[in-house]
C-alpha cells in the first residue's frame, strides 16, 4: 500500500511536517516503511503485534498531533505542556521532566523547550523549582473551607447521581481533601419558578454564601430554564464558578458571561471517537459498527463523528456503520411504568407484604429498600430498556460485515456482549467490542473501555476555584477540554489477516 506524500499526512494529522518526517523515519528504520521522499513511500510489513508495539512507542513519547495553524514553535509547545498538565500526564505538586525528555517527547529544540518554559513561567502555569520548573499544586489552605457544588434533584430530593457525575463528585472530594477543603453538596429543583434547595439528605437548606466558601462547582446535566437560573443565582455571589459540561452543546447564557465563570468538558467533545476509531484502526478493524440510542445527545452525535473522522483520514468514509435511535428521550422515560405494567409488579409486592408480616422485622427491613427503589427503577426499566435496543444489535449483525462494536456506553456495551452470548459470536475472535466511561462493571467484565480521566477534570475545576484572579482570567471564555485514554481489556483483539495501519 502506498501513502499519500508528507504534507497530506501532516495536515490530516495537525502536525508539522518535520514531525512527519521524523514520524516516517522511525517507521522505515522498523522495517514497516520502505521508499524515499515525497509520494514514494509504501507499507511492506503490516505484522499487527508489530504495529500496535510502535504505536504504543509513539503515544508513550507524545509525538504530538496538535494543530499548529498560527502559534509560534514555542507557544505550540508551551500549549502542549498545559495540555498535559490539565489531563495528568505532568503531575502538578511534581517538578517538569528533565530539559532532555522534554526535547525528547515534544520532538523539538532545546531552545524551543526553554523560551516554551519561560513562557509558562511568567504566565504562571509552572514555577522555578530547584535547577528546573515544577507544576504547582493546589494551593492549601491553612484554615478549612468549603467548595459548594450543585447538583439537580430527584422527585425524592435523595442523593442518588448518576454514574458520571457520581464518580465525579468523588473525585472533586478527593480534590478537596488534598487542598483541606470539604464539599458541601446542595441539591437544587425549580418550582413555579422558585429556586430551592436542599442538603444531601434531602432536607430544605439556604443558599448561604459565607465567608468560609471558597466558590461553587456545578453540574451542568438539568433542563437550560434551570442551568440559566442557578448559574444567575450565582453570577450575584461573586466567587468563582467551575461549570462540568457532562451534557455536551452546553452554553452559559450572556448574563453570567464573566471571568468568575469557567466551563469544563471531558464526555462530550469529538475526541474520544477519534482516539477509539484509530484505535480499531490500529487493530485492522475496517468495518465497525457505532451503536447508540441516546443519539438524540451530542455526546452520542460527537462520537461517532469522532470515528467518522478517524477513518476518514485513510480513506474509509464508509468504514463506520451507524445503529442508532434518534429519537426523543421521552421513549424511554416510560420504561419504568411500562415495565411495571407489564410484570404485574403489584402482585409481587403485594405477595412481600404478606410475608413481611410473618418474617422477623429486621428481615423484612432489609429488603424494603429494594421493593421500593432497586427492583421498580432498576432492574425493571433495564430489562425494558433491553428489549428496546436489540433492534440496533441486529442491524449491526446485518448486511455489511462489522468485526467491532463500540457502542456508546458500558452499559450499551455490556448488553451487546450478552446478546452476541446468545448468538454463539465469540468476543473478541469475531467481534471486537468497546464502550466508554471505564465503569466498574466494564472493570468486572474484562471490557475496553474509554476513561474520560474525570480525576484531572476535578483537579482542573479545583485549581480554578482556588488560584488567583489572573491565573483564572488566562481561561475567560475558553472551555477547557481534559483528553482521556482507551483502557484496553480482553473484548478487542488484533484482527486476523489484516492489514494494520
Amino acid at each position: 500500500m502506498r501513502l499519500p506524500g508528507i504534507a497530506y499526512l501532516a495536515a490530516q494529522a495537525g502536525v508539522a511536517k518535520n514531525s512527519m518526517w521524523k514520524a516516517t523515519g522511525q517507521l522505515k528504520k522498523n522495517g514497516i516503511l520502505e521508499g524515499g521522499r515525497g509520494q514514494n513511500h509504501r507499507i511492506v510489513d503490516t505484522d499487527p503485534a508489530k504495529l500496535q508495539a510502535i504505536l504504543k512507542e509513539i503515544e508513550s513519547d507524545r509525538i504530538s498531533n496538535e494543530p499548529v495553524a498560527t502559534l509560534s514553535g514555542y507557544r505550540r509547545i508551551a500549549d502542549m505542556i498545559v495540555s498535559d498538565i490539565k489531563n495528568g500526564s505532568i503531575a502538578p505538586g511534581r517538578p517538569l521532566p528533565s530539559l532532555k525528555e522534554l526535547i525528547y517527547r515534544y520532538a523539538s529544540s532545546y531552545r524551543t523547550i526553554r523560551k516554551a518554559l519561560v513562557y509558562l513561567d511568567t504566565h504562571g502555569i509552572i514555577s522555578r523549582h530547584k535547577q528546573g520548573y515544577a507544576v504547582p499544586g493546589l494551593p492549601r489552605s491553612r484554615k478549612k473551607k468549603k467548595v459548594a457544588f450543585f447538583i439537580i434533584t430527584d422527585r425524592n430530593f435523595q442523593f442518588r447521581p448518576d454514574k458520571i457525575i457520581g464518580s465525579f463528585c468523588g473525585a472533586l472530594e478527593q480534590e478537596a481533601s488534598i487542598a483541606n477543603c470539604s464539599i458541601d453538596v446542595y441539591q437544587y429543583a425549580l418550582f413555579e419558578d422558585e429556586m430551592r434547595f436542599y442538603n444531601r439528605r434531602g432536607e430544605p437548606c439556604p443558599l448561604i454564601d459565607s465567608d468560609d466558601i471558597f466558590g461553587y462547582a456545578f453540574a451542568a446535566v438539568t433542563p437550560e430554564r434551570k442551568r440559566d437560573r442557578i448559574l444567575r443565582t450565582l453570577s450575584h455571589l461573586g466567587k468563582p464558578v467551575a461549570i462540568f459540561d457532562a451534557i455536551g452543546g452546553w452554553k452559559m447564557p450572556q448574563v453570567v458571561h464573566s471571568h468568575i465563570f469557567q466551563l469544563f468538558s471531558c464526555t462530550n467533545s469529538h475526541r474520544c471517537g477519534l482516539d477509539m476509531g484509530r484505535y480499531f484502526l490500529s487493530l485492522g478493524h475496517r468495518q465497525i459498527a457505532y451503536i447508540s440510542p441516546f443519539h438524540q445527545a451530542s455526546w452520542s452525535k460527537n462520537r461517532l463523528d469522532g470515528l467518522r473522522q478517524a477513518y476518514g483520514q485513510w480513506h474509509y468514509e464508509e468504514a463506520v456503520k451507524p445503529c442508532i435511535l434518534a429519537g426523543p428521550p421521552e421513549i424511554f422515560k416510560s420504561n419504568r411504568d411500562t415495565a411495571l405494567e407489564q410484570s404485574g409488579f403489584d402482585t409481587l409486592k403485594n405477595a412481600y407484604g404478606r410475608w413481611k408480616r410473618n418474617c422477623p422485622p429486621y428481615l423484612g427491613q432489609s429488603l424494603d429498600s429494594y421493593f421500593d427503589f432497586v427492583f421498580p427503577w432498576q432492574i425493571l426499566p433495564a430489562a425494558q430498556f433491553q428489549r428496546r435496543i436489540e433492534p440496533l444489535f441486529e442491524q449491526a449483525l446485518s448486511g455489511s460485515r462489522c468485526t467491532a462494536w463500540v457502542c456508546c456506553n458500558d452499559e450499551v456495551a455490556l448488553m451487546a456482549r450478552e446478546y452476541l452470548d446468545r448468538h454463539r459470536l465469540a468476543v473478541p475472535s469475531d467481534i471486537s467490542l468497546a464502550g466508554f466511561d471505564d465503569s466498574v462493571p466494564a472493570l468486572h467484565n474484562g471490557l475496553t473501555s474509554y476513561n474520560f480521566n474525570l480525576g484531572a477534570a476535578a483537579h482542573a475545576m479545583m485549581d480554578f476555584i482556588l488560584t488567583r484572579s489572573s491565573r483564572r482570567r488566562q481561561t475567560h471564555g475558553k472551555t477547557v477540554e481534559i483528553d482521556g485514554s482507551i483502557i484496553e481489556r480482553v473484548t478487542t483483539a488484533p484482527l486476523k489477516d489484516a492489514d494494520v495501519l
